[in-house]
């Protein structure tokens, strides 16, 4: 009974982790160009490109947060600990797409949209993991997912 319920839990994180990415690179977008559109030397780019970069984004992010250690059961961590992992998946997620953004010539990706990303994700994954970790308190309140 208890792997059933880790199982589906894994499933809820990585999905919750998924939106969260996918929603902070759409939003360090819409914030750069559109909210805070300062010193556009050259305009607004296509809202395409980074939809077609978030095909990138989010998976090397989820792969960043497994190699972190993100993903194994909360029993063996506490927030703080998973506080500063989540913020050193989010930084090797940064990384890890701007160096693959240095090998397409076509654009020059946003260093501000990458910095608004870090921020936006970082906060988002916290929040969402925050969120989770209550509602996980409260089933097992309940008397589910218990050893």
């Amino acid at each position: 009974m208890l792997k059933r319920y880790n199982r589906l839990f894994l499933a809820l994180l990585v999905a919750s982790d998924l939106v969260t990415v996918g929603g902070a690179w759409v939003a360090a977008y819409w914030l750069r160009f559109y909210l805070l559109p300062w010193q556009l030397t050259k305009g607004i780019p296509e809202f395409g490109l980074y939809l077609r970069l978030s095909l990138l984004v989010v998976p090397l992010s989820l792969l960043s947060m497994k190699v972190v250690g993100l993903y194994t059961s909360y029993r063996v961590r506490g927030f703080i600990e998973e506080f500063f992992d989540i913020l050193q998946a989010v930084s090797l997620a940064v990384v890890l797409v701007a160096v693959t953004s240095f090998f397409y010539r076509d654009y020059s990706l946003s260093r501000m949209v990458m910095a608004f990303f870090w921020v936006l994700s970082a906060a988002g994954l916290i929040a969402v993991r925050l969120a989770l970790r209550s509602l996980l308190r409260y089933f097992r309140s309940r008397g589910y997912n218990l050893r």
